[in-house]
């Protein structure tokens, strides 16, 4: 398997436009030079250029793979989801509360939940503590709050910062995460780990304080790690706060928004308790597995296996397997 990585506009220091009719030319190449049957989209909303590839190429089958949990003033594109074949939707903890654009739609397949790496996976705890440097007694309290590109979560670190230095008799540890690609933060007041993903290492967290973005939520959720949600509540962002809260009505964690960010101390250390730890993982093991990868996988598997009975035949055999002639 190859990939390659393009950086945004914004990165870049080019215009939208400019950007777009590049990223178009690098797709168009890398499905010519590769044979690729099918394109995936994995994302809210598709760019200009993927969407004037897409309906300029039948011959290609079009996978949408969509998060639900939209805020109720986001609108859905109805051109856009058109284009695509095939639209799988990750399970979602807080699905049953969505109201959004997406949860009405028909035209979805269900998988379970998405997550680059499983529960299962993660290091152990002894060994994860082992990586990370921390003592066997320490508390250990992980910070990711995101690239802050839409919200400013410098008042949440302020207050996280205030927490003491010791508690119940026990060193506090507090570690703050950020993605290797963005600049270090050289006035951070915690322990500074440029490191992604995390989730391998999340077993060593007594606490994590972190948004609720969809990867993040469900890696605590369903790894059954204490965590804090201080929701990114931008407009353009999915219903994070809905998130949050579904988690704190089911006993799985604390949602306090930024608003009330005074909250955070007091939160922190009031879950910063074993008992606490071991309530979650009881009530986390009815949760389903996270076998959303391998379920998309196998969708699109028999996907490109098919063959289409609602297009002409000269544009459903360009997407079938070549097979060998017999003489």
């Amino acid at each position: 398997m190859s990939a390659d990585y393009i950086q945004s506009h914004s990165r870049g220091g080019v215009t939208s436009e400019s950007w777009n009719a590049a990223f178009a030319l690098e797709l168009e190449g890398a499905i010519n030079a590769s044979g690729a049957r099918m394109v995936v989209f994995d994302g809210n909303d598709a760019f200009p250029s993927v969407r004037h590839l897409l309906s300029a190429r039948p011959d290609i089958a079009k996978v949408w793979i969509r998060r639900g949990l939209w805020q109720p003033n986001s609108e859905l594109n109805e051109e856009m989801e058109a284009l695509f074949d095939m639209i799988l939707e990750p399970w979602e903890f807080a699905q049953h509360d969505d109201i959004g654009a997406t949860s009405y739609r028909r035209k979805v397949e269900r998988i379970g939940p998405v997550l680059l790496i499983t529960p299962k996976q993660r290091l152990a705890r002894d060994v994860a503590r082992a990586e990370l440097g921390i003592g066997e007694n320490d508390w250990c309290i992980a910070v990711q709050l995101g690239a802050e590109a839409n919200t400013d979560m410098q008042p949440a670190r302020e207050q996280i910062a205030a927490l003491p230095k010791v508690h119940a008799g026990r060193r506090v540890r507090v570690l703050g995460f950020t993605n290797p690609m963005t600049v270090a933060r050289e006035d951070s007041p915690f322990e500074e780990h440029q490191r992604y993903p995390i989730f391998p290492v999340s077993a060593a967290f007594d606490l994590m304080i972190t948004t609720a973005g969809y990867n993040g939520f469900h890696e605590c959720t369903l790894g059954a790690v204490p965590a804090i949600y201080v929701p990114n509540e931008a407009p353009e962002m999915d219903d994070q706060a809905l998130r949050a809260a579904a988690a704190e009505s089911a006993g799985l964690a604390c949602a306090v928004p930024l608003r009330d960010k005074s909250r955070l101390t007091v939160k922190a250390l009031s879950m910063l308790d074993s008992r606490f730890s071991k309530e979650i993982k009881r009530r986390t093991a009815d949760l389903p597995n996270a076998t959303g990868a391998a379920d998309a996988a196998q969708r699109i598997s028999l996907f490109l296996d098919s063959i289409r009975t609602d297009r002409d035949l000269a544009r459903t055999l360009p997407r079938q397997a070549s097979r060998p002639t017999e003489i």
